[in-house]
């Protein structure tokens, strides 16, 4: 008898119930804290790096103009000479991105870690869609013999053109980096405050692959300061019915926000809707 109660006393005691739905809650808790931290944290390293991607990007389009005589490129230009106006019967057109492409030299620096087919939900809670880019039917995509192209984008251009505006008349002669059209370059010096237009941004389309073009943002519906929906929606004052099937526009992706290269090269994280129709002008107000 002694000796089977030395076996019995010396046997391990293991967890109750109790103890171990204690053990899984106190690790359910920490995971609810701490996860929302380590995808902030993540999230932030993405915004960094499409950061550096549009810094890359700006000075690509400063080293393009200095060699093109100081004039940036168009949305569009003719791949049989570099000048303005529509290509010769046969030949395509080449976009902004593959124009700039021999200065990159890099496929990645288009994308931006957080563009993913993936959903979204914009700052009113309505829910849309952000998805890679393409360049459309263009000479960036479909001539064989460009080796060095670009194909998936993250980024639209500022184009805005003269009649693209709600907050200015056409008489105005407001316009982003495209007076005279997508296909018309324009000199550095007709940009009258470097610093504070905006030129390229975080973009979306509205299809993953075959979808329309996100080269540029061609009117002021397609900018921050309105809403991308499905319905009709009003932001700061304005109704806007822009939905979530037209491509190039603003995409809010990273907190709510998004990246911007100014004409100076440097780039900011702006909240959505913050944004000023002189902000996307380069003329003077």
């Amino acid at each position: 008898m002694p000796e089977n109660n030395t076996r019995q006393n010396t046997k391990k005691r293991g967890f109750t119930l109790i103890e171990l739905l204690i053990v899984i809650a106190i690790i359910a808790l920490l995971a609810a804290i701490l996860f929302p931290v380590f995808g902030r944290a993540r999230e932030n390293a993405r915004r960094a790096s499409c950061s550096s991607n549009l810094r890359q990007i700006g000075l690509a389009m400063q080293q393009y103009a200095t060699d093109y005589d100081s004039f940036y490129p168009a949305v569009l230009q003719c791949q049989a000479a570099l000048v303005s106006g529509n290509c010769p019967s046969g030949v395509r057109d080449l976009a902004w991105p593959t124009l700039i492409y021999p200065y990159i030299k890099s496929q990645q620096v288009y994308v931006c870690p957080s563009n993913e087919k993936s959903g979204y939900i914009h700052n009113n809670g309505v829910a849309a869609r952000t998805y890679y880019g393409v360049t459309s039917n263009d000479g960036s995509t479909n001539v064989a013999t460009m080796t060095e192209k670009a194909t998936l984008l993250s980024y639209s251009r500022n184009v805005i053109p003269t009649n693209g505006w709600k907050s200015y008349s056409t008489s105005a002669g407001k316009s982003g980096y495209a007076i005279g059209g997508t296909r018309t370059p324009i000199r550095e010096s007709a940009l009258r405050d470097s610093s504070g237009t905006i030129h390229i941004v975080d973009g979306w389309s509205s299809s993953l692959s075959g979808g329309a073009s996100m080269r540029g943002i061609t009117s002021e519906i397609r900018t921050d300061r309105y809403a991308h929906n499905s319905a009709s929606q009003t932001i700061n004052g304005v109704n806007s019915t822009s939905g979530d099937t037209v491509a190039s526009k603003v995409a809010f992706r990273h907190f709510q926000g998004f990246n911007a290269l100014f004409g100076d090269g440097h780039v900011k994280w702006l909240k959505s809707g913050s944004t000023t129709p002189s902000q996307w002008t380069i003329q003077e107000d």
